[in-house]
């Protein structure tokens, strides 16, 4: 939620009946606002990612999750995931499944092709074929 900060300068002339009731209208708006910021979960954090497994697997190994994203390929890969990224854009990794704005990898088709010594991805469709 994003909040502003408002200042307001006037001057009011009020009786005493007024006033009381112009004081407690804020004093309950000042408290909804309170119990308001307490209801707000907090906004969670996103975990670590667990260190790479020392068999140099991809995380995901599951024939439930065949595709991971490029977080997973740079563990298996030990590299940066901007790393991942430019070898993508340099043609020196299989292409991606795009699946609406995800991108991810077949992860047997990454064991698999960093098993074959990592060869471009023209190479690489040369060898699937």
């Amino acid at each position: 939620m994003k909040t502003q900060s408002l200042e307001l300068r006037f001057t009011l002339t009020l009786d005493s009946t007024s006033t009381a009731h112009l004081t407690e209208l804020f004093m309950a708006a000042i408290q909804v606002m309170r119990e308001s910021e307490q209801r707000v979960p907090p906004t969670p954090i996103e975990p670590l990612p667990d260190p790479p497994k020392p068999s140099g697997e991809p995380e995901s190994t599951s024939s439930n999750e065949p595709l991971i994203d490029a977080r997973q390929v740079a563990s298996f890969l030990n590299v940066s995931t901007r790393t991942v990224w430019r070898i993508l854009s340099s043609g020196q990794i299989p292409h991606p499944v795009r699946i609406g704005r995800a991108v991810r990898w077949n992860c047997d088709e990454i064991r698999s092709w960093a098993r074959a010594g990592c060869p471009s991805q023209d190479e690489w469709r040369h060898t699937k074929s």
